[in-house]
């Protein structure tokens, strides 16, 4: 099996909402209710206080939602489902046989899609089809592997963590420049050089960075 990392060029609702919230629009459920309508689950974290008052107008806001019902879980996500527009990718799937892979991702000015596909001759007629209706911005595929699969997935779980920039930042360039292999291949005192950051703020975000994370995949709720 193949699977196909797949961008468009967007201008919908989630991406609007994406702009919006600065921040990308994770969905992880996504099916086709009727002729050109997709049924949507997806989530977006809360940036700034009060954001959520944007949902309120929703109807004017993202006009290509059928209808929309959202509500605020915790202080900083909102979880809605609702019927829109597709972008055609779905009933694409559905004539290939193929399937997508949640999360899908909505961010400013742009979708992108994993996909699942039984047969690798079928991706030039599954791109062919799919960019009658939308702008691909850029395509690849590789044979089916649990890295990727687990990578892709992990993004549902970083962004619901919270991880604020900053975090993510160091916790990539720690994990990158070796911080967490076995032997460390570079120090705190190293990495705090390479980065131009004190050690207690290295340790301050990592370690905040790994308790939101945590804390989502341990927590017995």
């Amino acid at each position: 099996m193949i699977i196909l990392d797949l961008s468009i060029k967007s201008n919908c609702s989630l991406s609007k909402m994406a702009h919006d919230f600065n921040g990308e629009v994770l969905s992880f459920s996504v099916s086709q209710f009727s002729k050109g309508m997709n049924s949507i689950i997806a989530f977006v974290t809360l940036k700034e206080k009060n954001q959520e008052t944007l949902m309120k107008s929703w109807k004017k806001r993202y006009g290509d939602f059928s209808y929309l019902n959202w509500d605020k879980i915790g202080e900083k996500s909102i979880l809605f489902n609702g019927l829109k527009e597709g972008h055609g990718i779905v009933k694409t799937l559905i004539e290939y046989k193929g399937a997508l892979i949640t999360p899908t991702i909505a961010g400013d000015g742009y979708e992108r899609f994993l996909i699942l596909i039984k047969n690798k001759k079928d991706i030039d007629y599954i791109i062919k089809d799919i960019s009658r209706n939308n702008n691909v911005i850029n395509f690849n595929y590789n044979d089916v592997n649990m890295k990727s699969l687990l990578s892709w997935i992990s993004k549902m779980i970083i962004e619901a963590s919270n991880i604020n920039n900053r975090e993510y930042e160091i916790l990539s360039k720690a994990y990158n420049y070796g911080y967490f292999s076995w032997p460390k291949e570079i120090n705190l005192e190293e990495l705090s050089l390479k980065l131009g950051v004190s050690q207690p703020t290295i340790i301050y975000h990592i370690r905040n960075a790994i308790n939101k994370i945590l804390s989502n995949i341990l927590s017995d709720s």
